[in-house]
């Protein structure tokens, strides 16, 4: 890179910065650049008269090198293109130069702000493999006519259907108000001028009195646009003086005539660099609501996979539509500035390659492109046909001989879990609109406001989906210690065999990465999306400390966005790291300036923010990653403050990050532990109810204490003597101080109770016995095999393969959770739970395809204890059954909740079918269980290892992981499908004619379920066998009136058989 320095105006007399021999420099920059393939140029002013003359040379140099195959090429952007003010501008100059001394054989050219001709655009954009233009103003000719040029060269030259070409923010041409056109005839000339193009200007239009039908010419304006013989162009057509407005009404119109349902969004935060765009003048905004059929019309395109989204650009007030390829979700906050500096790469570079791949980032890609796309994703609260979508993903990587290395986040670093808490509210409040719009009978609306606020859903619960994936698939992964960017950082820092590139989201740009990191990959087009970091520095015009201070203003994962930035007596449209880059240089460069500017607003929205800011600018220096000797290291350890607790949190031992990063363990209780807070984050429904309240806040704290109290006492004595506090995202005065110290009885001393040989396991049950749970519970109903697991040798040892481990742990679990006592005995609670599991494998027996129930029923049994699995509900919720008696829709309720614990077995299509928020806000309930019964299970096989009672070196922990219960959680959907089955149901219809009626349902709820009748009678059987439990206990155990509902419900199903 040759960077040209200021004007001279700027630095002093041009006499005294003169090269003593200009002739004998510039030989000697000719020799050097004709051994160079890559070259970029980067001119940030406006040259004088002697630095131009300089820059001329120069560029006469590099374009005639004969080894030249890759150029950049950046310049000032003219304040004028046109007129002689346009001849004095570096846009116009080098513009010039490049068409005199046009390289022959560039593969991969990058233009920004230049003024070029219509020949030399058209020969670029011809001959080269690989165009970007960007802000090219075309001095001559039509663009319509480089259009031409370039559609004929493909129809001609076969090679060229394999090439990418890439326009954004062009400008001018004669005539280059026509925008995009076929090939004219006379007669169409005529009409062009008739619209106001050519050297006309264009007659006034009246938007109230609209013509009665399209435009011709804009007919073919957009069929070219969405041309897919045009596929890998992105088109950016002009506003302003360069639209006739009569023309875009009469593309309105034409919208409204083929279009069906546009999702409309209040910004569009960017584009994708696989787009084709049509600009719109805002003062048509009211007419930006189209008809009837654009999606199923782009839909039928050969290789069209996207969406269509309306929505406001960042500039000039304009509207664009959106028919997105590919690109970056709205699941990730990402900055439009930054994603703009993207460059097009053929996928065959990453041949045989490994690329390091931020799991969060892939699955919010894959999430938000179809077909995996799923608007109903926070409304469900999980997705369906997801194990196909990833596979069929995967295919194409190996496909492509590309490995991928997936690197899942870990703990969350300091801040991380506020910072999620707010995005988390947020997107409940845009949730609520779509629930509104739902309860108002909008569901078209409803569907698009849920598909553009996806952000509810973590993405983390689908870590454990994923990693079994990759599991069978034999594809390595690695969970890192914190953040999944730290890891890929420093697999880059070190220039790693493991990874040749690296994929993920923009925070990989705060860590060391060597240059470019991977957006996104087109499989369809072989081509690669890709950002450069040091092109990216460039740019900005300073340092890298300066970009990692712009990045962490505009807001991470871990800290919040710099108040001013977002406020919008300030900033009238969405801001870009641009904004930020421009404080910190009226700043000083400081953060702790920029905070003293604009005291007021923080003093006013975040008084804390730069105390937040010194944190995470220290967090992101002294990154924490494992090495590829397994050591879990800090970046720059010598340097390490003495408060690094302040900012990376308490250490654990290695031992720990070991189990964290092969899968074993999940982060969330080492979260609790290394940074001292326990913070509960926002449910899907964002709906924070009484018992809701009451569960997080009391009844589920035991089992948290449970889980600290197993692995505590095996990490750093000064930590157990640590205060931990747990804060709950719907009350931020609520602070709780948990016991996990005193606890009585102790349980590291209630599990170690159980040691259990597979020899005296086997002797009793065999290898292939229905399992897990239903084995564990059952094997504990003969007296015999119960003497076998009591502990007689200390110190335990000898647990060892996956199937003992997993048992052990139930066991253990089952006895902490009451279901077992002290003499390893089933109690009252552990025997309604065997009668329950005897009933569902008698139910079962005769139907091999059906799903595993033991684990459902264990939760609905954790969530009767709790009080939270019952029946009850309050009028005004929404959702609530219509029909019946009070009795009767108790009954349905408690069926349709049952049912959401189960999985509704559904084509790999998107849901098609009706919501409900009240089973939505039940979710809330069961997850907040399972998750806190998963921690347990968690905390148990940790101390099992921690404590050498298990064979540590070995290579199967995900498989112990897999197989323990509590890992994964359904959707909704069964439940939904029940509740609104029966409450259509009519107790005086005969059996044939309620079969008859659920054969029938499917087609018109539930479209795309694969066996719904089948599930409909699993839920029944679930019902009936988790109530012959629940009636052998008596009113100490289970008040009377909770056995009654499930009489209830049980009576309500037997009163309607099908």
């Amino acid at each position: 890179m040759f960077p040209f320095t200021r004007p001279l105006s700027e630095n002093g007399t041009g006499d005294s910065y003169r090269l003593p021999d200009q002739e004998t420099s510039m030989k000697s920059l000719t020799d050097a650049v004709r051994t160079l393939e890559s070259v970029t140029v980067n001119m940030y002013y406006e040259t004088d008269p002697y630095w131009k003359e300089f820059a001329d040379d120069f560029l006469r140099a590099v374009l005639s090198s004969p080894a030249l195959r890759e150029l950049e090429m950046f310049v000032p952007l003219p304040a004028r293109a046109f007129g002689r003010q346009a001849l004095e501008t570096t846009a116009y100059s080098v513009g010039r130069l490049l068409s005199a001394w046009s390289p022959e054989r560039l593969r991969r050219v990058r233009l920004e702000n230049l003024i070029l001709q219509e020949a030399t655009l058209s020969s670029i954009l011809i001959r080269c493999h690989n165009v970007w233009l960007d802000g090219v103003y075309l001095r001559d000719g039509l663009w319509a006519n480089v259009v031409d040029k370039v559609i004929e060269a493909r129809s001609s030259e076969k090679r060229l259907d394999q090439r990418s070409i890439h326009l954004r923010h062009i400008r001018g041409g004669e005539m280059g108000h026509i925008l995009l056109c076929e090939q004219m005839t006379a007669t169409e000339e005529r009409e062009y001028e008739n619209m106001g193009y050519v050297h006309k200007r264009p007659p006034p239009s009246n938007f109230h009195d609209p013509p009665s039908k399209p435009l011709p010419g804009t007919r073919r304006f957009l069929r070219l646009v969405f041309d897919r013989t045009l596929r890998f162009i992105a088109l950016c057509c002009f506003v302003g003086s360069f639209c006739s407005s009569r023309a875009t009404h009469g593309a309105i119109r034409l919208l409204r005539e083929y279009s069906s349902s546009l999702i409309a969004t209040h910004h569009t935060t960017c584009l994708p660099l696989a787009a084709r765009t049509v600009a719109i003048p805002s003062c048509l905004r009211s007419h930006a609501a189209p008809g009837p059929a654009l999606a199923k019309w782009c839909q039928s395109f050969t290789g069209y996979q996207g969406r269509i989204e309306v929505g406001q650009a960042a500039g000039d007030g304009v509207f664009q539509l959106i028919l997105c390829i590919g690109g970056l979700g709205s699941i990730l906050a990402e900055d439009p500035w930054i994603n703009g500096q993207a460059s097009p790469f053929e996928l065959s570079e990453l041949d045989d390659c490994a690329v390091g791949i931020d799991a969060t980032y892939y699955l919010g890609q894959l999430l938000d492109t179809t077909p995996a796309h799923e608007p109903l994703l926070s409304a469900l609260g999980g997705l369906t046909g997801i194990n196909t979508h990833i596979n069929q993903n995967l295919d194409l990587w190996k496909k492509n001989n590309i490995i991928p290395f997936f690197i899942f986040d870990g703990q969350s670093i300091t801040g991380q879990d506020e910072v999620s808490l707010k995005r988390g509210r947020n997107a409940n409040a845009k949730t609520d609109e779509a629930w509104n719009l739902y309860s108002q009978s909008s569901a078209e609306q409803a569907v698009n406001t849920f598909g553009a606020n996806p952000g509810a859903f973590r993405l983390q619960n689908l870590y454990p989906l994923l990693q079994a994936i990759l599991n069978e698939r034999k594809l390595h992964f690695l969970v890192a210690p914190y953040n999944a960017s730290a890891q890929l950082a420093y697999f880059q820092m070190i220039d790693s065999d493991q990874v040749a590139a690296v994929m993920g989201s923009q925070e990989l740009l705060l860590y060391p990465v060597r240059d470019f990191v991977i957006r996104s990959i087109d499989f369809d087009n072989k081509t690669i999306t890709s950002i450069s970091r040091r092109r990216i520095i460039h740019t900005i015009g300073s340092g890298e400390a300066m970009l990692i201070d712009a990045l962490l203003m505009s807001g991470t994962s871990f800290l919040s966005t710099f108040p001013p930035l977002l406020e919008p007596s300030i900033y009238q449209h969405p801001f870009t790291i641009m904004d930020a880059v421009n404080i910190l240089r009226t700043s000083d460069k400081s953060v702790a300036a920029a905070c003293a500017s604009f005291n007021d607003i923080l003093v006013a929205q975040d008084p804390t923010w730069i105390d937040k800011y010194r944190r995470a600018r220290m967090a992101v220096h002294h990154f924490v990653h494992i090495t590829e000797a397994g050591e879990v290291r800090v970046n720059d350890f010598d340097n390490l403050t003495q408060d690094n607790h302040e900012y990376l949190g308490l250490q654990l031992p290695a031992e720990l990050f070991h189990y964290l990063n092969t899968g074993l363990i999940g982060p969330r209780i080492l979260n609790c532990i290394t940074h001292s807070r326990y913070l509960v984050q926002p449910t899907l429904d964002g709906a924070a109810s009484d018992e809701y309240k009451k569960l997080i806040t009391s009844k589920l704290v035991p089992i948290l204490e449970q889980s600290l109290g197993l692995i505590i006492p095996r990490v750093h004595r000064g930590i157990g003597h640590k205060d931990i506090t747990m804060r709950v995202w719907f009350d931020p005065k609520f602070s709780h101080e948990i016991n996990h110290r005193a606890l009585q009885p102790v349980p590291s001393q209630v599990v170690g109770s159980w040691d259990v040989k597979e020899k005296d396991l086997r002797g009793f049950f065999p290898a292939d016995f229905a399992g897990p749970v239903y084995l564990e519970v059952l094997a504990l109903a003969n007296t015999d095999f119960v003497e076998k697991t009591i502990s007689r040798e200390k110190p335990i040892r000898g647990i060892d393969s996956i199937d003992m481990v997993v048992s052990v742990t139930i066991w253990r679990f089952l006895h902490l959770r009451g279901y077992v006592n002290d003499s390893h005995q089933l109690t009252k609670w552990g025997n309604a739970l065997a009668t329950t599991l005897l009933a569902l494998k008698d139910a079962t027996e005769t139907r091999p395809d059906a799903p595993a129930l033991d684990e459902a029923a264990l939760l609905a049994f954790e969530l009767v204890k709790f009080g939270s699995l019952t029946g009850k509900y309050q009028d005004g919720t929404p959702g609530l059954p219509r029909k019946g008696s009070d009795a009767d829709k108790a009954a349905v309720v408690l069926i349709s909740q049952a049912a959401t614990l189960l999985k509704l077995r559904h084509q790999v299509f998107g849901y098609t079918g009706p919501l409900n928020k009240s089973l939505l806000m039940f979710r809330s309930l069961s997850s907040a269980v399972r998750e806190a019964d998963r921690d347990l299970i968690e905390a148990i096989v940790a101390s099992m290892f921690m404590y050498g009672q298990c064979q540590r070196e070995r290579d199967d922990h995900l498989e112990i992981s897999q197989k323990l219960p509590f890992l994964q959680e359904p959707d909704i959907g069964l439940g939904i499908a029940v509740r609104t089955f029966f409450d259509d149901d009519e107790v005086s219809d005969s059996k044939e004619t309620r079969a008859d009626r659920l054969d029938k349902f499917p087609k018109t709820f539930v479209p795309y379920a694969e066996a719904l009748t089948e599930d409909v009678r699993l839920v029944v059987d679930f019902v009936n066998a988790i109530n012959q439990g629940l009636q052998t206990l008596d009113s100490k155990e289970l008040p009377a009136e909770d056995k009654a509902a499930w009489a209830k419900a049980q009576a309500y199903l037997e009163a309607r058989p099908f």
